[in-house]
């Protein structure tokens, strides 16, 4: 009777067994392809051959041949010509001012994104009262929630501390540890933050517009700390000196002349705002090479790990 029976629990068995392999091969693969997928995008974000963008010289105050499709002529605008910035929000304008001799690389970096209209549309997707208003996420440009917060400009660069300790209206770099630095940045609201000391880069600080960081600080938010209400920065205006706006002129007479128009190549339609650092605050709007930006949506190793007091 069991002799009978043994070919058929032999083949049962053996099916039992094809099947629990196939559910491991199955498995592995998976699994191969998540890690795949995870290593592909830590090395995009975290990739240590991954530098700073290139300096001002390369990426800001280079004037482009729109008509003529000629190369960008040699830049001109240095760090020492920038004399500030301005972030043009729907709550209104925040005036900054940068420590540039101290963390020139952060400055650099900061400028660079808003000459290429990086910040332009995005929002402050962290707010909280007492503390700090965070914005620089590409990702808060929509109205999805649940990424705010993970994005960045697609590379990142390392710390650039100084001397100047995190109190009210600093201006700060958010990072997701060591030298984890992208685009995202906060501004402190608290009248001292000594735990951020030599954890965050601060790059700036606030001259004007202390008004609107109380206004934003006061906005509803809910439980991830997120505003249940839209603060856009909708442009923004970058500062030159006496001395920098002599040198866009002088580079703005020898832009090509279009062949089609017979007027100087200009960008009516897009580029940063540059103001003069006088009394007068004339606005000359110059173009500015708008930098190859990766604006794709990164993994969660770009969450900043600002914490609460």
């Amino acid at each position: 009777m069991r002799t009978a029976h043994l070919p058929e629990l032999f083949c049962a068995t053996l099916a039992i067994g094809v099947d629990f392999m196939k559910k491991i091969i199955v498995c592995v693969i998976m699994c191969v392809l998540i890690l795949s997928g995870c290593s592909l995008k830590k090395t995009k974000i975290n990739g240590k051959g991954a530098e700073t963008p290139p300096g001002i010289a390369a990426d800001f105050g280079s004037l482009t041949a729109a008509d003529d499709g000629q190369k960008n002529m040699a830049p001109v605008i240095g760090l020492e010509d920038v004399a500030g910035a301005i972030l043009k929000t729907n709550f209104g304008d925040v005036k900054l001012k940068f420590y540039a001799d101290e963390s020139p690389k952060t400055v650099t970096n900061f400028i660079n994104l808003m000459a290429a209209n990086f910040y332009n549309g995005v929002k402050f997707h962290r707010v909280i009262k007492g503390f700090m208003v965070q914005s620089g996420d590409p990702n808060s440009k929509d109205n999805n929630w649940e990424d705010d917060g993970f994005g960045g400009p697609g590379y990142i660069f390392p710390d650039e501390f100084n001397d100047h300790k995190l109190v009210r209206g600093s201006l700060a770099m958010a990072n997701s540890g060591v030298d984890t630095n992208g685009s995202q940045f906060f501004i402190i609201t608290a009248e001292a933050t000594p735990h951020l000391d030599g954890v965050h880069t601060n790059f700036g600080y606030v001259v004007d517009g202390f008004d609107v960081l109380d206004m934003i600080e006061n906005v509803a938010t809910n439980e991830n700390d997120h505003p249940t209400r839209d603060i856009i920065i909708e442009n923004v205006a970058i500062e030159l000196t006496e001395t920098g706006k002599a040198k866009t002129e002088a580079q703005k007479q020898q832009q090509p002349v279009s062949a089609t128009t017979g007027d100087r190549a200009n960008n009516e339609d897009g580029g940063a705002e540059y103001h003069v650092d006088d009394t007068s605050q004339q606005t000359e709007r110059v173009e500015a090479t708008t930098t190859n930006i990766d604006e794709s949506r990164n993994s969660e190793e770009t969450q900043d790990t600002l914490g609460e007091e």
